[in-house]
């Protein structure tokens, strides 16, 4: 590959890196800049993108105990689904039907069933 190619790439796909950490910072209400300085750092200590990644909270990370949200139903979440299957004393089939209908609330769930939640 020519040496122009890959720089001229780099320089692309930096400045695309530039605009999406500059909107999640926004988003978030944090100074870009501060973001910007921070991930450039990450990036520069030879970590790569993947470094970031590894320190990035997500929503699912199971070692980051949050509140949990007892409120909604998640059933994308195979402990949810049997938590709430075992409790309603239903099916996951008949579970997700009901979702469909009144919405993920717990407490229009277990209305639908006859229970409280």
């Amino acid at each position: 590959m020519p040496r122009g190619t890959r720089s001229t790439r780099h320089r692309a796909v930096t400045q695309r890196l530039r605009q999406f950490l500059a909107a999640l910072a926004t988003m978030f209400r944090i100074r870009p800049a501060e973001v910007l300085q921070n991930a450039e750092s990450k990036l520069a200590e030879g970590g790569g993108i993947s470094a970031l990644a590894r320190r990035a909270a997500m929503a699912d990370d199971k070692l980051n105990r949050g509140e949990p949200d007892r409120s909604k139903i998640n059933m994308s979440e195979d402990y949810e689904v049997k938590y709430w299957t075992e409790r309603l004393g239903t099916t996951r089939e008949e579970l997700q039907k009901v979702v469909d209908r009144v919405g993920n609330s717990a407490n229009a769930v277990a209305k639908e069933f006859g229970q409280v939640a």
